[in-house]
């Protein structure tokens, strides 16, 4: 199944319910097994990746943008729930790194990062045990902003950026 979202077709309801499959599932198959271990163990740590459209959802990846939530909040509350078993957490929010992916979409992809830069980034931020390893921080902060703006200004933004394109 092909997963691409494209600027004049939203996902349709099979792509959505695979989209949150795939980031749920695969999620909670890696994460619940490895907190069991960690705890018994008293050590650990746990990244998960979510994405910096869990801050202000893109219209056309509906899906993507709600399961991506999902995974964000699923993820917090898990920091706060593992702290006392000294289980470190940590959320990453990846903006567009080069990859098969991002060579296929039709739509302008802002500040466009190569893989090793990003695990760089990720490797050195767990670390230091960062909660919310957030990169590139222009569109990290801008998308946190217009997630925290009243929905009537953003939905005008969308539908310009949109005829735009």
């Amino acid at each position: 199944m092909h997963l691409q979202a494209t600027r004049t077709k939203s996902e349709d309801d099979e792509q959505g319910r695979a989209i949150f499959s795939i980031n749920l599932a695969a999620m909670l198959n890696a994460v619940s097994p490895s907190v069991g271990v960690m705890t018994e163990r008293e050590e650990g740590q746990i990244a998960i990746i979510s994405s910096i459209a869990t801050y202000r959802e893109l219209p056309d990846a509906l899906a993507y943008s709600a399961s991506k939530a999902a995974v964000r909040l699923y993820g917090e509350a898990q920091r706060g729930r593992l702290f006392h078993h000294k289980i470190k957490t940590s959320m990453i929010f990846p903006g567009f790194i080069k990859s098969r992916i991002t060579e296929i979409n039709v739509f302008p992809l802002p500040l466009l990062m190569n893989a090793d830069k990003a695990t760089r980034i990720i490797r050195h931020r767990l670390k230091r045990n960062i909660a919310r390893i957030a990169f590139p921080c222009l569109i990290y902060w801008a998308a946190r902003m217009l997630g925290g703006l009243p929905l009537a200004w953003t939905d005008a933004l969308w539908r310009r950026l949109q005829q735009k394109l």
